[in-house]
């Protein structure tokens, strides 16, 4: 069926808020007092103090709430209510109500984001929005920032990081006080003098410093919350430009970040170094060999310097071993040298188990020398004439000399001297004799 209603035609401007507030009040029971109705009603304020008195009324007496349901709601001017609830709030400006602060209450573990809101939209038409966060508040208290802060002051309770700086500029306002307070003595003026230049001269360095040093606690302040000083102390240390240690470096192990570590100056070691086994290390060609091939655990980067030599143990040699070395002339050579190792040849197979030590040492840029050939021509030689000898003298020629007589010696005490012969010569060191030749 259908409901017909009639409404009739007419103007009406409304009534004022003051008017309604007016006859509200006076709707209600005379027992009845609702705060905020007494007065004038012509302010803003006074207008939400009005609808914060009905809307507690309502809530205390239980009175069913009346209801608009409407797409879209609109006012030339503005909208007062004492609360607003909505998913999406779109303005440009948030000012406070009268004196008091504008509050964000968020409950526990929530946050209050602020971010760039970017709409993208699909090959079929589909529109997405996704906001990226920006500068974030928990409840807690605690804030992040993606971006740079920028302030013309900051003031905190504590900076991470900066505890060391504060410690050392407190030290040295206590050694400059100290310094200040020290009793002169005046015979010994002229002798500090000298000192007193050399502690100015430091103060001035050190306000130079303690300059450089707030320009870069600014920075650090400016940019404090996407850094972690904890890793500089705790965990690891990164520097990309030169770094001088004059006092020192102490470590446990040093590595490359690429290929090899370059020291750029003579480097002096005082205590032992130690190296790996493709540098150094021992050899044996066992009996009846004639060959040992030594392999290099990692290839070098160019040919490697090689040597190698006989070395007997002092554990493990003996006098029998150490004869037939020195005895068996034994002949050999490093061979088929090349950056993964090399062969220790030897002339002959081995009378006996041979141990040699060897080393290859790395070299960059290595210089290989050559002999050069001798191009001055010796005079010829002939049979009748022999180089001079001691400033001219000449050795005459064989057969031309003769053999100086043996003078005889007489006989000491109870020594007796055999006739001589052909075939013997006098007696040598107490009575061996030589034979002729």
């Amino acid at each position: 069926g259908y409901a017909m209603l009639f409404v009739g035609l007419g103007d009406s401007l409304g009534k004022n808020i003051e008017t309604l507030a007016q006859e509200y009040q006076d709707s209600l029971m005379e027992t009845t007092e609702v705060e905020g109705l007494t007065g004038s009603i012509s302010t803003r304020d006074s207008i939400m103090g009005f609808l914060r008195s009905v809307k507690a009324s309502r809530a205390t007496d239980g009175i069913a709430l009346e209801s608009i349901f409407t797409d879209r709601l609109a006012a030339s001017v503005e909208i007062l209510t004492p609360e607003l609830i909505a998913d999406t709030v779109t303005t440009t400006t948030i000012t406070a109500l009268g004196d008091g602060p504008v509050q964000i209450a968020l409950s526990t573990g929530g946050t209050f984001v602020i971010g760039n809101r970017v709409t993208t939209t699909t090959e079929d038409g589909t529109t997405t929005e996704t906001t990226t966060p920006l500068v974030t508040f928990d409840a807690s208290g605690n804030a992040t920032f993606a971006g740079q802060i920028t302030a013309a002051k900051i003031k905190a309770g504590e900076i991470e990081g900066l505890n060391i700086i504060a410690t050392q500029l407190s030290t040295l306002e206590d050694t400059v006080n100290a310094v200040a307070g020290q009793h002169i003595d005046l015979s010994g003026l002229i002798v500090l003098a000298a000192d007193v230049d050399t502690i100015k001269q430091t103060i001035e360095t050190l306000t130079t410093t303690v300059t450089g040093i707030d320009g870069r606690v600014t920075v650090l302040e400016s940019a404090f919350a996407g850094i972690n000083l904890s890793d500089i102390t705790a965990n690891s240390l990164a520097i990309s430009g030169l770094s001088t240690l004059s006092g020192g470096l102490a470590i446990d192990s040093i590595q490359s970040i690429s290929d090899a570590i370059t020291f750029s100056s003579d480097t002096n070691f005082f205590g032992r170094p130690y190296f790996n086994a493709d540098m150094g290390g021992f050899a044996v060609i066992e009996e009846g060999a004639r060959s040992v091939d030594v392999t290099f655990d990692k290839e070098y980067l160019e040919q490697p310097i090689v040597t190698a030599s006989i070395a007997l143990e002092s554990d493990s040699s003996d006098e029998t071993a150490e004869d037939q070395i020195l005895n068996g002339d034994i002949r050999y050579i490093v061979a088929r040298k090349s950056t993964h190792g090399f062969t220790i040849l030897l002339k002959d197979a081995a009378l006996t188990d041979i141990r040699f030590s060897w080393m290859a040492i790395a070299v960059t840029d290595s210089h290989t020398f050559f002999s050069v050939e001798n191009t001055d021509t010796p005079p010829p030689s002939s049979d009748s004439d022999t180089p001079p000898v001691d400033g001219g003298d000449e050795i005459p020629p064989p057969g031309d000399s003769e053999t100086p007589p043996v003078e005889e010696v007489p006989p000491s005490d109870g020594d007796t001297v055999p006739p001589s012969s052909d075939s013997d010569t006098p007696p040598v060191d107490g009575g061996d004799s030589v034979p002729a030749i």
